[in-house]
C-alpha cells in the first residue's frame, strides 16, 4: 500500500503532459505520458495506457491506441 500511486497526482501528470504540447499521433502522446509517470512515480514498474480520439476519422466513431510500457 505504501507504494500505491495517488490517483489525483497521476491524473495531474497525465493532464499536464497532454497539455504541454500538440501531439500529431496518439502513440507519441501515450509514450510521453508513460515517461512522465515513470519520472514522477519511481515505484511504477509498468503502465498500460489506452487513449481514444473520437472523430479522428470520417469512417469510424473513434481511433484508439493502447500499449504497455515497462521501466
Amino acid at each position: 500500500v505504501e507504494d500505491a500511486l495517488e490517483y489525483g497526482q497521476l491524473e495531474q501528470t497525465i493532464v499536464d503532459t497532454a497539455r504541454a504540447r500538440h501531439y500529431n499521433l496518439l502513440e507519441s502522446l501515450i509514450s510521453e505520458i508513460a515517461e512522465a509517470i515513470f519520472s514522477r512515480f519511481p515505484p511504477a514498474l509498468a503502465v498500460f495506457i489506452e487513449a481514444d480520439k473520437p472523430g479522428a476519422l470520417k469512417t469510424a466513431a473513434s481511433v484508439s491506441v493502447k500499449e504497455r510500457f515497462i521501466r
